[in-house]
């Protein structure tokens, strides 16, 4: 039973094909960089244990077995694991899973050697040193292969056109089978629940597969791997590890403040075009030097000139809500001077009360925690977190 949370990447991951195959030298550059876990990616290794599970369970694609139990016992402690978001995650992949049968029973109609593969690890060492890649779903029927993989995230939409991840998982997934089926055609789908109710597929002929394998991932994988060629800032710097602090990539977005024009004080329409264009990549990019220099400043004790962490903002909580309510009780406020749906925020009750009685009355009652930290200019006459 594979573990999500402890799966390996390669250096030449196929999840990471369309930025070493843009960026070859990005590969090595990004080793020394860690792994960061964040709410999103437990999110994301959460949901797919759970999409897995449904499928194992689904009497349509596996029989009861020795194995079914094991999957409804996983599912079980999933569910008790995680009791805030299991029922809303397991809700949200329902045209995931529904989707999976769906295409089940429709390649059984067809072709009654139909095959299904959950949660497969293929081999790409064909293409690209020491690579691999890890394949939600494997349909094979009827002479088409077809690789699905579940998108949870819902920040940014992915496309199946020319993505360079699921064609390496077709790859990989042509080499170990090709041998065993007539395969002639191959699909790449991705379905993302949070995002649209319709999956993005592309479909390929075998020929055109190998070709953009030997073609287009060869050369640049052993450049990536030889931590040569030319870096290229692009799109596919948001995913890259090194991605804060490449001058490349700094380079790009910066020379949007050097544009030249006719007039010294306008932005000419193609510049108006190029900005609007960059802008949002810009944006990001100044996100994720935030994000770096904080976490570095924070945890690794990183001296960055002109920053540094302070506390940030916080707002006053009431500890004890009911105790609170006896006591504007007892003072004979009224229901509609103090409660709206439910008791007003301590802003509201300083108005109705006056600060003064308010903190007499009700003051022991209210704490004001420490603010998170937050990146701040050196200027900032706030003191330095610790």
């Amino acid at each position: 039973m594979p573990n999500h949370a402890k799966r390996a990447h390669a250096i030449l991951s196929a999840s990471g094909a369309s930025r070493w195959l843009a960026c070859p030298p990005s590969a090595r550059l990004e080793e020394d960089f860690p792994d960061k876990q964040t709410v999103y990616t437990l999110e994301g290794t959460l949901a797919h244990e759970i999409a897995e599970c449904s499928l194992h369970c689904n009497p349509t694609l596996r029989a009861k077995g020795d194995g079914w139990n094991q999957w409804h016992e996983k599912m079980t402690k999933l569910a008790q694991t995680n009791p805030d978001n299991f029922n809303e995650i397991k809700d949200s992949l329902i045209p995931y899973t529904g989707l999976i049968e769906a295409k089940v029973i429709a390649a059984r109609i067809k072709d009654k050697s139909a095959a299904l593969i959950l949660e497969k690890t293929f081999d790409l060492t064909r293409w690209a040193p020491e690579s691999f890649g890890s394949v939600d779903v494997l349909i094979i029927s009827n002479g088409t292969l077809e690789v699905i993989d579940l998108k949870y995230g819902k920040g940014v939409q992915v496309s199946a056109k020319n993505n360079s991840q699921m064609r390496m998982y077709a790859l990989g997934a042509l080499a170990a089978y090709e041998g065993l089926y007539d395969i002639q055609a191959v699909r790449t789908t991705i379905c993302q629940p949070r995002i649209s109710s319709e999956p993005s597929s592309e479909e390929l002929t075998v020929q055109e597969l190998l070709e953009w394998g030997e073609n287009t991932v060869k050369p640049a994988a052993q450049l990536a791997w030889d931590g040569k060629g030319e870096y290229k800032a692009g799109s596919h710097c948001r995913w890259c590890k090194a991605g804060p602090i490449c001058k490349v990539r700094a380079e790009g977005n910066l020379a949007l403040g050097k544009m030249g024009s006719k007039s010294p004080n306008l932005l000419s329409i193609d510049e108006i075009g190029e900005v609007l264009k960059k802008g949002k990549q810009l944006a990001e990019w100044v996100k994720t030097v935030e994000e770096w220099v904080f976490t570095e400043i924070k945890d690794n004790r990183l001296k960055v000139p002109g920053w540094k962490v302070v506390e940030g903002r916080s707002n006053r909580k009431i500890t004890d809500l009911e105790a609170v309510c006896e006591v504007l009780d007892e003072e004979n406020y009224a229901s509609d001077e103090v409660y709206e749906t439910k008791l007003k925020g301590i802003t509201a009750l300083e108005k109705v009360m006056g600060k003064s009685t308010f903190e007499a009355l009700l003051g022991r009652f209210v704490i004001k925690p420490p603010g998170a930290p937050t990146l701040a200019p050196s200027e900032d006459p706030r003191e330095e977190w610790r």
